[in-house]
């Protein structure tokens, strides 16, 4: 009798060890940073331009990954590209009506799967605001979190500046 119990629960572990085997990774959470360096990456803001690369090194694929984004005057929309090392792979529009992921597939030198994520955006009248994230698939899905930023829309800029020059004419 307690022959058949242990076969039994020997059986149960080994199911469960070879489950355990089997379990394919799903996803990794990158740790953001509140600095402009993210492991090894930079990212700049400037008034209506954003820029963030970010050296990736997951399973086979190694590359450095740059995001540039730039706000418009009057649509709810954000022109940006993504360049692997420094060639263009992506050139595309956020828009808030189509807020889904821009993907494309890098084959280096297997399929690599790499997204643009915009998060937590807003549009206002001066102002457009929003976080990035890439999301990569080699053999495991991974999201790295780029930063968030706030750009002025081009037509804000250029009042400001117009108001400064007649204040100064004024003077």
């Amino acid at each position: 009798m307690y022959l058949h119990k242990a076969n039994l629960f020997l059986a149960g572990v080994t199911v469960i060890l070879a489950y355990a085997a089997s379990y394919k990774l799903n996803a990794i959470d990158s740790i953001s940073s509140a600095t402009s360096s993210i492991d090894g990456g930079e990212c700049y803001n400037s008034n209506s331009t954003f820029s963030c690369c970010q050296p990736v090194s997951v399973f086979r694929f190694s590359a450095i990954v740059c995001v540039n984004v730039s706000s418009v005057d009057t649509q709810n929309v954000l022109p940006f590209t993504l360049a692997v090392d420094g060639k263009l792979d992506i050139n595309d529009t956020f828009s808030d009506k189509k807020p889904q992921p821009s993907c494309f597939e890098y084959d280096n030198p297997g399929p690599v799967y790499l997204c643009v994520i915009f998060y937590n955006t807003t549009f206002t009248e001066a102002h457009v605001s929003s976080c990035l994230k890439l999301r990569i698939l080699v053999q495991a899905e991974i999201f790295i979190p780029l930063k968030c930023f706030t750009l002025s829309r081009p037509s804000v800029m250029t009042e400001t500046q117009e108001n400064l020059v007649t204040d100064n004419i004024v003077y």
